[in-house]
């Protein structure tokens, strides 16, 4: 049982919140492995690797991941959290940004299996099932 931490940081250095999200992995168990997406991050990494509790540091080194986007994040984490329990991230407005893409990329891979009808979403690049909305008739009314 291993759990995934996803590193915010500045591709010089750790952000601090990372180590917070790597003290909660640590509490819950099972090897630590801290994901590092940038470019030229392995300061990062390196940083990332002297962290008490980490048994493993992936880097990720592309041009893409040079200002971390969700939209560029997300799918990545997507495809590296089949293999782990957990999956981590900083209670920051990064984080609290790309991990409901992260679900929603995980949700529709699930549901595209179900449903063929689904189409794919610019989110995750996966498909997403065709959703109709109504208009109300009723007016809301003020007391």
């Amino acid at each position: 049982m291993s759990v995934l931490v996803f590193a915010e940081h500045s591709n010089s250095e750790l952000k601090s919140a990372t180590l917070n999200a790597v003290t909660a992995a640590v509490a819950i168990g099972g090897d630590v492995h801290v994901l590092v997406a940038g470019h030229n991050g392995r300061p990062a990494a390196e940083a990332a690797a002297k962290v008490k509790g980490v048994a493993k540091v992936l880097l990720v080194d592309a041009p893409i991941y040079e200002h971390l986007l969700a939209e560029t994040v997300a799918p990545l984490v997507q495809k590296l959290a089949s293999g782990y329990s957990h999956v981590l991230a900083t209670a920051t407005t990064f984080g609290k940004n790309f991990m409901p893409r992260v679900a929603a990329c995980s949700m529709s891979r699930r549901s595209r299996r179900s449903n063929p009808s689904f189409r794919p979403t610019p989110s995750c690049g996966r498909s997403m099932p065709a959703t109709r909305w109504r208009r109300s008739n009723r007016r809301m009314r003020s007391r």
